[in-house]
């Protein structure tokens, strides 16, 4: 089985590592040449683009940003073609990325008129750091026969496979997923403002870890989240970019389902800027 994989970020970068190290040959693409240097060393091979990537392999990842670069990548932007004129037929396209599940059905069925099969993988479980162990959970949606000839490569990268449902149906679990660990965020991060007002300070996570009843994976994580949030960037990759990219999901698969989510909706209009100016830490 051979593999491409295409986008080497905070997630990409380790997945693709773990190809690698399944003996997976794989074919890599970034924007960044010295993270596809750093691959190479690693016995990954480049490809330019896209395009040249999925040329005579079995399984193609995607891992990058959002839903215009997912397009881009798939049906060609600036190059003159993607992934889907130059796979062969039956090659397995895999979504990471955290997009609309409109967009996943949207995608699978350009992919399917042109003889390839396309599956969203979306991918929980601690994040960059368990993206380069290999202990990733991934949320499978797609075929049957499809999630079974890719196993291999999702074995390779992630401890936890979970098929969730027909395509579109990983990214949709990952949307509540996202939705429920940002306003936990969310949450704590306003009770914490309470708590050095009133002198406390964030040592009161001890107490609440230790009571249990207050408790969530993320007061558990807190400090873990703090240097996540120092680590990233401003801008595209900041925070406050994938707090609003992952709420405004949620808010839209509500609308679409006729679900109301009010608390979506004020996390998006009004905690997102706040935390674009001030942080998570208020």
């Amino acid at each position: 089985m051979r593999a491409a994989f295409i986008g080497l970020g905070n997630m990409g970068y380790g997945m693709a590592q773990n190809l690698l190290r399944a003996a997976i040959p794989t074919t890599v693409v970034d924007v960044r040449p010295e993270v596809v240097a750093e691959l190479m060393e690693a016995g990954a091979t480049a490809a330019a683009t896209p395009a040249a990537a999925a040329v005579g392999v079995d399984v193609v990842c995607v891992a990058v940003f959002d839903e215009k670069q997912t397009r881009e990548v798939l049906l060609g932007g600036d190059q003159p073609d993607g992934v889907f004129g130059a796979a062969p037929a039956g090659c397995i396209v895999v979504l990471h990325s955290t997009v609309s599940a409109g967009f996943v059905r949207e995608m699978a069925e350009v992919a399917q008129e042109r003889e390839l099969r396309l599956i969203d993988a979306a991918m929980t479980g601690g994040g960059q750091v368990a993206a380069s162990v290999g202990t990733l959970t991934f949320m499978v949606g797609g075929a049957p026969d499809a999630v079974a000839d890719a196993r291999p490569v999702l074995d390779a990268m992630a401890e936890k496979v979970y098929h969730v449902g027909d395509v579109s149906a990983g990214v949709t679990a990952k949307i509540v997923n996202n939705f429920l660990c940002t306003s936990h965020v969310a949450l704590v991060r306003e009770a914490l403002a309470v708590s050095r007002a009133a002198g406390l300070g964030e040592e009161v996570l001890d107490v609440i870890n230790a009571g249990g009843v207050g408790s969530s994976w993320v007061t558990h994580h807190w400090e873990g989240i703090k240097a996540q949030e120092a680590s990233y960037t401003t801008g595209p990759a900041g925070f406050a970019a994938m707090w609003s990219k992952d709420l405004g999901l949620a808010r839209g698969l509500a609308a679409e389902l006729g679900v109301e989510a009010p608390l979506a909706g004020f996390l998006v209009d009004k905690i997102v800027p706040e935390v674009g100016a001030h942080g998570i830490t208020g």
